[in-house]
């Protein structure tokens, strides 16, 4: 950094002092009381404003977390349905109270307010759990039911859920309905799911809830204006009210939201005011301008230091740090990043970002500046490569943020770690790997044929113990042979060395294929593939490396599903891409493994005891594979409720509407 500091520099970190005005005698008494009248109006209407202003800032936060709170609330019970839903229709609507009571009791433990759940096929209730207070429900027929079914009917006619209330219920007390309609695989309604919530412990959780706030609320349903409100203050109409729409569980609220113990009147502090005498308005004046002055004071004073502190900071920190105009210009750089790049500070100054970066990061970098300067984002980061004054090229990550300065003027705060040591290491990590894979290929490649020769039969026949161990030994060999076959993948991927002949294609061919390939899971594992739709889509994809994907999906899917168990396999269209979705009724991904199921070597069990085989790098290729054809990866997953993994490419031409058909889906068993 230079011994001078740019203005830009000085005005983000060394902003002028302030200077308060000083007030002095020598007026007369009368019109130095007008002056001070006008002076504590003025004072007093500015107050009021601010106060105005604070007030609804507050509102707005508190509406904010009583907002979360509700989804939290609302979302979160009913959400459980949504499995309920999933297996009448994974069973084609074929049930057994025996076996779908334990799982509803689960599901009715896991929600906060769930008082029952009832099953209603062709809408007439047959299954209610707990039965026990609920006898009167059960044969009910929903078009008989006038206050309910224009709800239900408006469910089956949308094709989705809706919660409807707070309606009150036969058993006493208010509820919500949060009912589901079921559609089989062939599109065809086959009958209603009813979850109710007790409203009366909505609203107590909310209650509290807006205690705490210090706010009174009011919850209203916009679809279905005839029920009365959820509130704790019924007549929360007033302007001090803060309104907001949202939607929640499928359905629209006007949430309304004012302090609970309404507006401090300021009207009465001006009345005191003006009341007082000129020697105690004089007084109280005085006091509060010489406050007033101390605390300012204090203020820039402690700003002051914060700047200071930051400015030592900037230039001492161990990664580069550089201050930027809006349009990409270097304006300072500390130390740090000047030895880095292998220049001076004088000889940065004014040199555009851009000259800096690899000629393949500046598309991205221009992005990212055009979206700080539009405020389109507050910050980024990306790793990119750096030019060094011998020509050399850098990694480093960088990470940038816009900044607003007191003076009005944007500036842009750059950090930049260097990465070279890191790369390193990878390479070395790489190479290892990459090498030790290579050299155990050939003698396991021997000792399978051997292992595949004497199991044959080919040196004779061997004792049945023999036979036992000669299967182990040739199961372990297969499985190493897979972990190097992985391993080479791996690194082809990273060098950029996989070849890919990326052609278009029809994907529906694909996936029957892919189930085809992978009849073989069907005898080690009681399990069934269903492929559940059809799709007429057009995609630009590797063959060979979308049925990888495919097959390793499956192979998990299959591993983790109970006995007897549907795996689904579904594709659905959007505007420019398509999803395919693999999807099984297992335990679930662990919500502490979510963000690390991609990685290399990642397992949810990677302990000595887990039952499933595995490496821990097949979905990580999957990753990389579909990245590769210009796609992306995901999945969702609830614990205890199975887990859809999916994959998205884009479309080169459909021949189908944008709306997803379903059709009857093929069963392999």
């Amino acid at each position: 950094m230079t011994d001078q500091a740019s203005p830009a520099f000085q005005s983000v970190l060394q902003p002028q002092q302030a200077r308060l005005p000083w007030y002095s005698g020598g007026w007369q008494a009368l019109l130095a009381l007008i002056l001070m009248l006008a002076v504590s109006e003025f004072i007093l209407h500015q107050q009021r404003q601010q106060y105005d202003n604070e007030q609804r800032q507050e509102l707005l936060v508190s509406m904010g977390q009583l907002r979360t709170l509700i989804d939290t609330e609302l979302n979160s019970n009913l959400y459980l349905a949504s499995g309920l839903v999933s297996y009448l229709r994974a069973q084609n609507g074929q049930y057994d109270n025996d076996t779908l009571e334990p799982w509803i009791r689960g599901l009715q433990q896991q929600g906060k307010y769930i008082r029952n759940i009832g099953i209603a096929p062709d809408n007439r209730i047959s299954y209610v759990y707990p039965l026990k207070g609920n006898e009167q429900a059960i044969g009910l027929f929903y078009p008989n039911i006038p206050n309910q079914w224009p709800s239900v009917a408006r469910a089956i006619r949308q094709q989705r859920a809706i919660l409807s209330g707070p309606v009150p219920l036969r058993q006493g007390g208010q509820g919500l309905i949060f009912r589901a309609p079921v559609f089989l695989a062939d599109g065809h309604y086959w009958g209603i799911v009813s979850t109710v919530l007790d409203a009366d412990a909505v609203q107590e959780s909310l209650r509290q809830a807006a205690a705490q706030l210090h706010i009174s609320y009011a919850l209203r349903n916009l679809d279905e204006d005839e029920h009365p409100q959820l509130s704790n203050n019924t007549g929360l109409l007033d302007s001090t009210a803060v309104s907001n729409d949202i939607i929640a569980a499928g359905t629209r609220w006007r949430l309304l939201v004012a302090p609970r113990d309404g507006t401090p009147v300021l009207d009465q502090r001006l009345g005191y005011g003006l009341a007082i005498t000129v020697s105690l308005l004089t007084a109280l004046l005085l006091l509060n301008l010489c406050r007033a002055y101390r605390r300012q004071t204090l203020i820039l004073q402690a700003l002051a230091e914060s700047q200071q502190r930051f400015a030592g900071a900037f230039e001492t920190a161990p990664q580069g740090m550089a201050l930027l105009s809006p349009q990409g210009q270097l304006m300072e750089c500390n130390t740090t990043l000047c030895q880095l790049l292998g220049q001076s500070a004088n000889s940065l100054g004014g040199q555009s970002l851009l000259e800096l970066t690899h000629p393949l990061d500046q598309p991205v970098s221009k992005q990212m500046l055009h979206a700080l300067r539009k405020g389109q984002q507050r910050n980024y980061q990306q790793e990119k490569r750096y030019r060094r004054a011998n020509g050399d090229w850098i990694d480093v990550w960088e990470s940038a943020a816009l900044v607003n300065c007191a003076s009005g003027a944007d500036y842009l705060i750059l950090q930049i770690q260097d990465l070279t040591e890191f790369k390193r290491m990878e390479r070395i990590k790489s190479d290892f790997i990459a090498t030790i894979s290579h050299e155990l290929r050939t003698p396991l490649t021997a000792i399978v044929g051997a292992l595949d020769l004497v199991r044959a039969g080919v040196v004779g026949d061997a004792p049945a113990q023999l036979t036992t161990m000669l299967d182990i030994a040739h199961d372990n060999s297969q499985r190493l042979s897979q972990l190097i076959d992985d391993l080479l993948d791996m690194d082809k991927l990273r060098r950029g060395q996989m070849r890919f002949e990326l052609r278009p294609q029809q994907l529906q061919p694909l996936l029957e294929s892919a189930i085809t390939l992978n009849q073989s899971l069907l005898k080690e594992f009681p399990v069934q593939f269903q492929l559940l739709n059809h799709t007429d889509v057009e995609v630009e994809v590797d063959s060979q490396r979308l049925l990888q994907v495919i097959g390793n999906y499956l192979s998990n899917a299959a591993k983790f599903s109970p006995a007897q168990g549907v795996i689904e396999i579904e594709s659905e269209t959007y505007r420019h891409r398509v999803r395919v979705k693999v999807r099984d009724f297992g335990p679930g991904v662990p919500a502490s493994f979510h963000a690390h199921i991609f990685q290399q070597f990642s397992q949810a069990d990677s302990s000595s005891r887990r039952q499933q085989g595995g490496t821990g790098l097949g979905l990580a290729i999957c990753k990389e594979l579909i990245r590769h054809m210009g796609g992306d990866v995901g999945f969702d997953s609830i614990e205890g409720l199975g887990a859809c993994f999916w994959f998205e490419l884009p479309i080169l031409s459909r021949n189908e509407p944008e709306t997803p058909q379903q059709h009857q889906g093929a069963t392999a068993s």
